[in-house]
């Protein structure tokens, strides 16, 4: 009696998490879907929310023990602005930039339209973007983040962007090489390669994610110096991994 009871009320509680497991997840998705209908305002005020999105989360992390980002609404409306893609804030969002009510969240500004820029590829937030990096003296990492969705052709400018990979502070210079992905300009592999030459390994990390489909073998010799002088093996691998990716091609 007492093994039968055991399995019982056992088996009863698996039965409840199951049911708890699914609510939580109907709860997001009604969360997900209810976040499509809010106004940029919204997304703005709440970017950074550590409030949780629904009632459920209690229940949740009391029975199963369970905590995580996913909890909190701020998760949910950052994932939203990386995905943004309604140009009707795109308006609004300019303006929100001189309005002193405003002014606090201009970093979040910045990164709803540089999101709805890369992700509708947008040639006026671009062009607005590009003067923005020349005219802020913050905010640059934020202007750059979602650039490198947008499909940068021969015909646009990039000039505000190579200027910050020289002349930037540490993390703008990351930001603005990631940026330069999606981009036809045939200067790019060998401006990136220069940097290649001199840079630590966080910078050449990601300049081969920039560099990997233009590079050739005449690539092959500054990327094995890079090698040797690096002692970071994730990164030592991932240059083998281009150099006989090279090698590979027809």
């Amino acid at each position: 009696m007492k093994n039968f009871l055991s399995v019982f009320f056992r088996s009863s509680d698996d039965k409840e998490k199951i049911k708890l497991k699914r609510e939580f997840e109907n709860e997001k998705q009604r969360f997900t879907d209810e976040l499509e209908k809010k106004d940029i305002s919204f997304l703005l005020d709440n970017m950074e929310s550590s409030e949780y999105f629904s009632n459920v989360v209690v229940e949740k992390q009391k029975v199963l023990k369970s905590y995580g980002s996913e909890d909190f609404i701020g998760h949910y409306v950052r994932t939203q602005v990386r995905n943004l893609k309604n140009l009707e804030f795109k308006n609004k969002l300019i303006s929100f930039l001189d309005q002193e009510e405003y002014y606090d969240k201009k970093d979040k500004i910045y990164s709803c339209l540089s999101s709805l820029c890369g992700n509708t590829n947008n040639e006026e937030i671009y062009y607005f973007l590009m003067k923005q990096l020349n005219n802020e003296v913050n905010y640059k990492i934020e202007i750059l983040q979602g650039l490198w969705k947008f499909k940068k052709t021969i015909d646009y400018d990039i000039e505000p962007i190579k200027s910050i990979i020289i002349h930037g502070e540490y993390y703008e210079r990351l930001a603005a090489i990631e940026a330069l992905r999606n981009s036809d300009h045939p200067e790019i592999h060998d401006f990136l390669l220069k940097e290649f030459k001199t840079s630590g390994d966080d910078f050449m990390l990601k300049i081969l994610g920039v560099i990997w489909k233009t590079s050739t073998k005449e690539t092959i010799p500054i990327l094995e110096k890079g090698k040797r002088k690096s002692k970071d093996r994730y990164l030592r691998l991932e240059i083998e991994k281009l150099i006989d990716d090279i090698k590979d091609r027809k």
